[in-house]
Order: C-alpha cells, then structure tokens, then sequence
C-alpha cells in the first residue's frame, strides 16, 4: 500500500544508547516515543531498567511507561493492541510516533499480526507450531520464539531439533508471551522501519558492566525492597523475570553474597544483550549503524535521522537490506 506513514523504531542491546539517541531524533521531527521495553511497562522499575527520567520525559513525551504493577501479567499481545492504539494516535494528531526498545519480539508484535495462543500443550497451539515450522525459515522462527520464552531450554536445543523445540514451547509458563501467527502480515495503515544501534561486543560489555555499577549506587538494592514491601516478590508477574530484580531475590534469600548478585546482574545483564542482538540479527530491513563508525554522540545521532528523515521523505522506498 502506498503512501504509509513511516514509524521509525531505534533498537539494539541494552547499553547500547537506544534511549539517547531516540531522544535527539524525536526531539528533531517534533515527535513521541513510544517504549519498546518489556520491563519498563512495571511502575516502581526506574533504576534496574535505565528509565528515561522525569525531566526527559518532560521534554518528550513517552508512552507506555509505567502503565502496570509488577502483580499484573503484561503480555507481547497486549503490547501489541496497546502499542498500535497508541501509533495510530499520534499519527492521527498530524505527529511522528519513533519506537525504542530492545525487546525483539515487541518489534515484531508490531511489525506484524499477533494472535493470542491457547494454553500451553494442547493440541490448538501443538498445530499452530507444527505450521510455523513447516513455513519459509520457520525454524528460525520458532527458535526465536523458545529464546524469548524460555532462555534457558533454547540453551540447550538446537534449531533443528523442531520435535523438543515444539514441546518446549509447548510447556513454557503460562505467562510468556503470546504466539505468533505462521502468516506474518505487515501492518497496511503505517510502515515500522527498524534502525539498530550497535558496538563492539567487548566494549558494550565494559558498558554493561558499568551500568550495574551506576545502578548499584542509585540505590537498586533500595529499590527492589521498596517494590517488594508493595508487591512481594512472589507475587510478580512478568516483572519477577527483570535482571536485576530476580539476583537480589536471591540475595535476600541468602543463597549468595551481595558481591555474588552484583556479579550475577553483570552477567546476567551481558548474556541478554547476546541473546539481543542474536534476535535482531534475523530480524529483516534493520538499518544498522556501528558505534565505532562515529566520532561522536552527535554524528551517530545525525546519522540516524538523516536515515529517518530519507525514508520518511520516500516511504515506499526499499528497506528490505540492512544498510550501515
């Protein structure tokens, strides 16, 4: 369909500078951003999720923020019906709504249709699998889904072994995030055209690493118990898989030293960027834009939206290649 309005949507790994640069580039079109965060839908989750402050906020408006508590199950579904109600308002107030976040399969829940599964194991959502598989890359496709779902059981299959990656889909919890359909259909009133922010690996990690360290001394131990004293932790929903959040549970608990949940959040904190940039790597049309190319802040920024404002000026214009 011609004539779609594009949303730009800024991704990549945690550490990475998502927020920084979406922030210029949002503040230059005059536009929103919308939060593409599977942690920051949590109120009350400020530090160990790098929110935006208060006064950033004040200066670009953000949505879906703080629009949960920690007790309330919040799926990729929801995000999606949430997500696009959102985009459609913005768009239809004359403004430019930019995605940014590093949760993959919020990207493709609005990239594309979603539906809602059915429980786990029964025999609606064992076909629906078996269906994925039989499509183009849909092993790929399922695997990816497992990574999301369950880390840990994709850590221990490999992508073709579709029979044990179906059953561990099968049996994730209940809460993981929803299924998506075998037919992955864009979306016809707008256009997400991803751009992806990467580095490095080595250097990120120093990144990741200190992050924690800033995160530590802006009270996250303080934090954690605060929102336990709301919620307790047992309680949480999705919130409860929160790096950060789920360490200090441990410590708390006694199972280790506050040296050992630091290191585990440190960790923790670079195998999810691993498994980010894993997620984004298959995603297809990601315009990519290394750290390293870039002398400064300000020239990766301009970069990326002179790339926006380009594919803005011509919507219809190919982005199925990742460009650099």
């Amino acid at each position: 369909m011609k004539d779609r309005p594009i949303v730009p949507a800024i991704v990549g790994p945690t550490c990475s500078g998502k927020s920084g640069v979406a922030l210029q580039v949002a503040g230059a079109l005059g536009a929103e951003i919308v939060s593409m965060d599977s942690m920051q839908v949590y109120r009350g989750f400020d530090i160990g999720t790098a929110k935006v402050s208060q006064d950033e906020r004040r200066k670009v408006r953000h949505h879906l923020i703080d629009i949960c508590e920690a007790t309330e199950p919040f799926t990729a579904a929801d995000y999606a019906n949430r997500a696009k109600t959102v985009i459609r308002d913005i768009l239809s107030r004359g403004k430019t709504p930019v995605l940014a976040g590093g949760t993959g399969l919020y990207l493709d829940a609005v990239r594309y249709s979603m539906s809602m599964g059915s429980k786990p194991g029964d025999s609606e959502i064992r076909q629906k699998l078996k269906t994925i598989a039989g499509t183009e890359d849909g092993r790929t496709v399922l695997y990816r889904m497992l990574e999301e779902r369950d880390p840990q059981a994709a850590a221990r299959l490999h992508p073709n072994d579709v029979r044990r990656v179906i059953r561990a889909l099968e049996t994730a919890d209940e809460d993981a995030q929803p299924l998506p359909k075998a037919e992955r259909l864009e979306e016809e009133d707008f256009r997400v055209v991803p751009y992806g922010l990467t580095m490095d690996r080595g250097e990120l990690y120093k990144r990741i690493d200190k992050r924690v360290d800033e995160m530590i001394k802006l009270g996250l131990f303080s934090e954690w118990d605060r929102l336990n004293e709301r919620h307790p932790f047992d309680t949480w929903a999705g919130a409860a898989q929160a790096i950060g959040y789920k360490e200090i549970k441990g410590l708390r608990d006694g199972f280790y030293t506050r040296e050992e949940a630091v290191r585990l959040i440190k960790r923790n904190s670079r195998r999810y960027a691993k498994r980010q940039m894993t997620w984004f790597l298959r995603e297809p049309g990601i315009r990519w834009f290394n750290r390293e190319d870039y002398d400064s802040e300000e020239a990766l920024c301009s970069a990326v939206l002179e790339a926006v404002v380009r594919d803005m000026e011509g919507p219809e214009r190919g982005t199925e290649k990742g460009e650099c």
